[in-house]
């Protein structure tokens, strides 16, 4: 089950609020934050959508470019560890593979 808590923490004004946020599936928290300024004049539609934007930019899929660049990274700290050309490449497909299913 897929709950949204949004808390005001009475800091802000009659025009103005801030709220304490949780996203939680069943008892475990998947996202968590705090939104500030919020224009009450909004709505709470505007409150949910904003806390759904900031949970969908966090969980953007990188591009190419960032995995390849992550995983230069990766054989960079395995050479300086002195694992095997190898092991770097089987760690690297094992990735792949479960990033695929």
């Amino acid at each position: 089950m897929l709950i949204v808590l949004v808390h005001n923490d009475g800091t802000g004004t009659e025009e103005i609020a801030n709220y304490d946020y949780e996203v939680r599936i069943n008892h475990e928290v998947i996202e968590h934050g705090r939104i500030l300024d919020h224009n009450r004049k909004d709505g709470w539609q505007a409150l949910i959508r904003e806390i759904a934007d900031r949970h969908q930019l966090a969980t953007t899929d990188p591009n190419q470019e960032t995995i390849d660049s992550l995983i230069a990274q990766a054989r960079q700290q395995a050479k300086a560890a002195r694992l095997k050309p190898s092991d770097i490449d089987r760690a690297v497909e094992k990735a792949k593979k479960r990033d695929q299913t």
